[in-house]
This record gives structure tokens, sequence and C-alpha cells, in this order.
């Protein structure tokens, strides 16, 4: 498992500011290689095979905006592979978006299509965060608002009409926001 990663191995320095990463779980994993999915700050995401303290880059896609990301959280901690990933960033522009990992090889060095995007702060994001059964966005930024947006699919929704809660009147930045149960 994922602790077990951890424990045993320590990655050489990678290239860039790391916003947040995921194991996945090959359907055929070759004995001793694990696939780390790494998310960056400057708005890409890298496929790592790790074999003990070594890792080597499989591909990197990019995310939909050319714009450095102050927040990106993935949808889930461990997936196997093809299952359903999706991540949720921020940038300096009080924009967040949301959009799939592309697991087919295709997509190697491109830039994927956003699936939703929403832009109501004023200010950098500083905190993305997905509920547990991933309908909901909280985000927090730099004009001192908590806000939780609803990504369900449904269809037609504007960025006003996507938001559920609004928090304010903090008298300091807010960092960071979870959910709890």
């Amino acid at each position: 498992d994922a602790t077990d990663l951890m424990v045993r191995s320590k990655l050489s320095p990678l290239c860039d500011m790391v916003r947040d990463c995921c194991v996945m779980i090959k359907q055929r994993a070759s004995e001793g290689l694990t696939h780390l999915l790494v998310a960056f700050a400057n708005n890409f995401v890298e496929v790592l095979e790790v074999q003990g303290n070594q890792h080597r880059s499989l591909r990197r896609v990019h995310a939909p905006e050319k714009c450095v990301l102050f927040s990106l959280h993935f949808s889930s901690a461990c997936v196997h592979e093809g299952q359903s990933l999706m991540m949720a960033s921020g940038n300096a522009f009080g924009k967040v978006t949301l959009w799939d990992f592309p697991y087919d090889e295709g997509w190697d060095g491109a830039r994927v299509p956003a699936r939703i995007t929403v832009t109501t702060h004023q200010g950098v994001i500083f905190r993305t965060r997905w509920s547990a059964d991933q309908k909901y966005i909280a985000t927090v930024a730099d004009d001192r608002t908590v806000r939780v947006f609803d990504i369900s699919e449904r269809g037609g929704l504007d960025d006003e009409q996507r938001q559920v809660f609004e928090g304010w009147g903090h008298i300091s930045r807010v960092w960071d926001v979870v959910f709890v149960s």
C-alpha cells in the first residue's frame, strides 16, 4: 500500500514543486514496480515509474491552461489503472479548473481539456479539496473566503449556480480547507 511505499522509497529530487501525488496500481504490475502520478506547480502531471529509490518519467500531461498552480488536488490518493481520476487545480487568477487524468498514452505532452471551470474568487486559490463522494470541491483563496461548489454533471450551471456555500469575514488569509463527515 501507499504507506509501505513511503517507508521503503525515498525518491531523488524532482524537477518542480510538488502539489499532490497519487499511487496508481497497474493492471499487470511487474514485481517491485509502482507508478506515481505527481502534480507539479508548473501545471503538469507526470507519471513516474518507481523502483526502490529510483524513478523514471514515463509521460507528462499538461493542465488546460498555462499558469502556475497554487493548488492541485487529486480526487483520490490511490487508483487502479483506468479508474476515473479527476484533478481540481487553482491558479493565481481565482480560477478553479477540473480536469480528468487521461490514461491514454497519446496524451503524452498534450494539454488536457477542462471539464469544468469556475471563477468566483478574487486572487490566488490556496487550496482545492474534494468531498469524499467527489460531488463537491471546497476552495480557499487570497480573498479570505471559503467556497464550496457542486461539480456534479448537471449541465447548464454557471459559476454562481455551482457555488453552494461561501464563508467570508475572516480577518486573515485562509490557507486550507477539509470536508468532515
